[in-house]
Parts: structure tokens; C-alpha cells; sequence
């Protein structure tokens, strides 16, 4: 048996989560209605702690990972920093939704609180908080370089590269160095005593690398800040298409394709899949385009109509394939 929700408070009240729907199902003697839904938890009453940097620390370090607990049903999480307090704040310095439990961010000397929450479609949780002293320090010991592009990991296809990275207070230069590979191993570049945030070189061949960058002063120096990175400007091979056949009769409106392809050295592709409806003496129309990653998609089309379909691959640096060839076939009434 159904229970029936006389009003709203009640529906609302029922269980601990919160029903989310895009349509109103109304409810008559001889009809039914349904539509789409789903439920986010409640988490309210769930308690976030961050673990860093601790509740009251002084510190000269500038660049800070901000650390918190995980919340189980939160989508994101809101991590706002503000100086010197949320009571009499003067400048709101960062409010960012987050997908993660960690943030990096390089501040400067002075007093500052931050707060956190979890968040999802129906429910918050109460804010934690944490305060942070930073006093001023000439010692570089502790500071570390934040870098900015290339990104982490990053692939690139670019002929010339810009390599840049955050002001450090108290620093005086700079030193960028490239490796080959590993970091420490087969140097590509060594520059020192850099001024300028960054630097942009010309012809790096296609290759991986580590790049890296510290900061000195008269007095003392930052351990290197490094990341790694790829560059590749070489297209992926032409995809091959394999199911369904050209000429190819089918019963199914649901149609399943497959193909092959692949990048030579670094192998991970996308491929977009384009399919066009054939119209006799009309205009062809383009019915669908996207991206997958598995070789592979499920695409429902329309009986008694003939279409065409082809890939193309695109790798991680952004090299685009030929299209490959077009195959065509027909879906039975």
C-alpha cells in the first residue's frame, strides 16, 4: 500500500532525504503521471572539519593547502577566505566551489579566517572554521613557488610555450630548469636569476618533461616547485570503422557503433562521433555529434531512414585525425 502525503510539511518531513523533480504529477481518479526524479541526502546535520592549516596557526609560510574532512552526499564544497575575520571582514580574498578536499593558495603576510561547507542540490552543511596568522619573513626556507601553465600534467602542441608561475614575496629571481623525462635527469634548460614571472621558448621537441622553478634572495632560496608535462604535435592515427557496416541493413532503431583508434606514443583519444541523416533531395542533416572515450556508443535514431557516420580522433594535446571514411547504412520500418 502507498502512503498518501496530505501536505505539503508532511511530504517535505517524510524522510531524510529531500525529493528533487523536474515535472508536478497530479493525481485523478483515472490517471496516473510519472517523471523523472531523484534524491539528495541530507546532510545538514553532518559535521565538516578541516584538518589544515590547524585552528590558530602563525606561521611564515605563505602557500598553504587547505585540508578538509569529506562529507558523504556533498557534491562540492564552498571554501570562502576573507581578511582578517568573517566578523569584521575588509577583503573577501576567495569564494570557490570545489569538487575536492584540497585548495592551494599562496597569501601574504597579515590575519586571515577561512571557512568551509559541504554542499548539495537540496542541503548545506553549518560552515567550519579555521583562523590563520602569516607574519613576514625574508627567510625563503619554508616558501615554495606557485606555478602556473603549463598545468599539472599537462599536454601541449604548441611551438612556443609559455612557462610562468606566481610573484613570491621576498624573492629577488628566479631559476627555471627542464628535464627530460625525470626531474634531475638529461637537462634541457637551466636559466638563473630570472626577473620576470615567466618565460617563453620556442622549438622543445615532442617529448615528456619536468619543469621547474625557485625563488632566491640574498639570503636564502625555495626548494624547486616542479610539475610534469608533454608535448606532442603529432596527429593520432586515422580511426577505423568497424560496426555498423557500410551498406548495412538493420531492424534495430537502437544502433550500436565501434571502431578503432589510437594515439602512437601517449595512446589515450577521444573520438567524435558524427552521424548525418541522408535525405533524397533534400539537404543531409547532422542528427549527432560527441565525444567518447571507449571505442563505442549506443545512439537511438529514427526506422526507415538512411544515414551516414564517421570519427574523428582527437589526443590529449589537442592533434585532430583525418575524418575517417564515411560509412552508410539503412534502418528498416
Amino acid at each position: 500500500m502507498f502512503q498518501i502525503l496530505t501536505n505539503k510539511k508532511e511530504f517535505m518531513t517524510y524522510s531524510k532525504y529531500r525529493f528533487i523533480s523536474g515535472c508536478v504529477v497530479f493525481f485523478f481518479a483515472n490517471i496516473t503521471g510519472a517523471c523523472s526524479m531523484f534524491f539528495e541526502d541530507d546532510i545538514a546535520d553532518e559535521e565538516l572539519v578541516i584538518l589544515a592549516p590547524a585552528d590558530g596557526t602563525t606561521t611564515e609560510v605563505l602557500t598553504h593547502t587547505f585540508w578538509w574532512s569529506t562529507i558523504v552526499g556533498a557534491d562540492s564544497y564552498r571554501l570562502q577566505i576573507v581578511s582578517p575575520s568573517f566578523d569584521e571582514t575588509e577583503v573577501l580574498l576567495l569564494d570557490s566551489l570545489l569538487d575536492s578536499d584540497k585548495f592551494v593558495e599562496t597569501l601574504y603576510p597579515g590575519q586571515f579566517q577561512l571557512r568551509v561547507r559541504g554542499e548539495n542540490n537540496g542541503y548545506v552543511t553549518e560552515w567550519a572554521y579555521s583562523s590563520l596568522i602569516i607574519f613576514s619573513s625574508e627567510d625563503l626556507t619554508r616558501q615554495r613557488v606557485q606555478l602556473k601553465s603549463p598545468a599539472e600534467k599537462a599536454f601541449v602542441n604548441a611551438e612556443s610555450i609559455e612557462f610562468s608561475w606566481d610573484h613570491l614575496m621576498n624573492a629577488e629571481s628566479y631559476d627555471l630548469k627542464i628535464y627530460g623525462d625525470n626531474w634531475g635527469q638529461d637537462a634541457i634548460v637551466d636559466s638563473s636569476g630570472i626577473i620576470e614571472l615567466g618565460v617563453n621558448l620556442d622549438n622543445l621537441e615532442e617529448r615528456a618533461y619536468w619543469w621547474g622553478v625557485k625563488a632566491q634572495n640574498e639570503t636564502s632560496e625555495t626548494l624547486f616547485s616542479n610539475r610534469p608535462l608533454v608535448i606532442d604535435r603529432t596527429p593520432p592515427e586515422n580511426p577505423t570503422l568497424e560496426s555498423p557496416q557500410n551498406n548495412a541493413i538493420l531492424s534495430d532503431s537502437t544502433v550500436v557503433f565501434s571502431w578503432d583508434s589510437n594515439d602512437p606514443v601517449w595512446s589515450k583519444v577521444l573520438d567524435e562521433l558524427i552521424i548525418v541523416e541522408k535525405r533524397e533531395g533534400a539537404t543531409d542533416v547532422q542528427v549527432h555529434s560527441d565525444t567518447y572515450d571507449g571505442k563505442t556508443a549506443t545512439v537511438n535514431l529514427f526506422r526507415g531512414r538512411k544515414y551516414s557516420w564517421k570519427i574523428q580522433s582527437i589526443d590529449q594535446a589537442g592533434n585532430e585525425s583525418e575524418i575517417s571514411n564515411e560509412q552508410q547504412f539503412t534502418i528498416n520500418n
